[in-house]
């Protein structure tokens, strides 16, 4: 999906960093901890700096809920939808906390983050955040482990919504959303029109 986008942009305009090492304690090199992001996006200026506009955290499809890829507004009440996209979203949180301590996101803004459930995402806003907020992880574990059982009645009990647009990929409104997030860091000029979303939604044809 974000490689269709990409290649529409001017060459350099968007780059894809995929596992971006993100050190969650920059400057202290006896910790070696880091966050990797299933996908950073931004630009990488001439000095080697990273900046990024978004990111991208992605989670296997919820099964059978999504086995037939059912239109968004059917399953976006459910409750491991809700479940699946919160943990999701903690893990987000995470990673946009470590883009800000090492310099790739401003520590007073908001940036927007691709939450992604197998062919169905939101796009979710963090930030900004205190000096106390920063420090505190919201997800220890290993983001390729699995959950404890704990773990998931407690995002039961807290989460009971998904208040973001749930979009599928492969439709034109996914598409759209996907340019707006984009656009939002885009540079002067660079912003892509509805027929372009729409070329980009026949070249994925990931899902009917």
């Amino acid at each position: 999906m974000l490689i269709e986008h990409r290649n529409l942009r001017p060459q350099g305009e968007l780059v894809i960093f995929p596992k971006l090492h993100l050190e969650l304690n920059p400057g202290k090199w006896r910790d070696r901890r880091a966050n990797l992001p299933d996908c950073g996006l931004g630009r990488l200026l001439d000095n080697g700096t990273i900046l990024l506009q978004g990111g991208l955290k992605y989670r296997p499809p919820i099964l059978p809920l999504m086995a037939d890829f059912p239109d968004p507004s059917t399953i976006k009440s459910h409750i491991f939808n809700h479940m699946k996209f919160s943990l999701a979203s903690r893990q987000a949180l995470d990673q946009v906390k470590a883009a800000i301590k090492n310099g790739a996101v401003p520590y007073n803004e908001v940036i927007e983050w691709i939450i992604s459930i197998g062919p169905y995402f939101i796009i979710r806003r963090f930030g900004p955040f205190t000096q106390a907020e920063l420090d505190t992880r919201g997800h220890c574990p290993d983001d390729s482990g699995d959950v404890a059982a704990a773990d998931l009645i407690e995002l039961a009990y807290q989460f009971h919504t998904t208040p973001e647009t749930m979009y599928r990929i492969g439709t034109t409104e996914a598409a759209i959303a996907v340019e707006a997030f984009l656009n939002a860091g885009a540079m002067p000029g660079c912003m892509l029109q509805m027929q372009d979303c729409q070329n980009v939604e026949a070249m994925s044809g990931v899902i009917p």
